[in-house]
């Protein structure tokens, strides 16, 4: 049996070889934009990405000035927070502090011009990535 013989029987070759074959079986089989389920996490090694997960209070009063916590992962101070909704001038949110893990910020927001209703929380890092939640904070009256 030759070199190049042996070396493509190793147990590695045959298992990689057999993962490709299944990928190439059950790949066509996700639906077009469909996430696939290994992206849901970070693999090990891998850093966690910028990301967005909710506010906290959701209902605040309209006329007042209110601080707000953002929830979510790899915030910092410097990001840009806005409140946006159709129709209606936007509202800048100023990062006053972030938790030690960057899981949290906390945000003034500038009410006292503010329309009742529902409003999109947009945040924007420094690396220009952006991430919203649509109707995540709503102004009552």
């Amino acid at each position: 049996m030759s070199v190049l013989a042996r070396r493509l029987r190793t147990p590695e070759r045959v298992v990689r070889g057999l993962c490709v074959v299944l990928l190439a079986i059950l790949l066509p089989l996700v639906p077009a934009g469909a996430a696939a389920p290994l992206e849901a996490a970070p693999l090990a090694g891998e850093a966690p990405a910028f990301g967005l997960s909710g506010i906290t209070p959701a209902v605040v009063a309209a006329g007042t000035t209110a601080t707000l916590t953002v929830h979510g992962e790899l915030l910092e101070s410097t990001d840009v927070v806005r409140f946006t909704a159709r129709g209606r001038p936007p509202m800048a949110g100023v990062v006053t502090s972030v938790s030690a893990d960057h899981a949290a910020a906390t945000v003034a927001v500038d009410l006292t011009k503010a329309t009742p209703g529902a409003w999109d929380l947009m945040v924007a890092a420094t690396s220009g990535e952006a991430l919203f939640i649509p109707r995540a904070l709503m102004v009552s009256p």
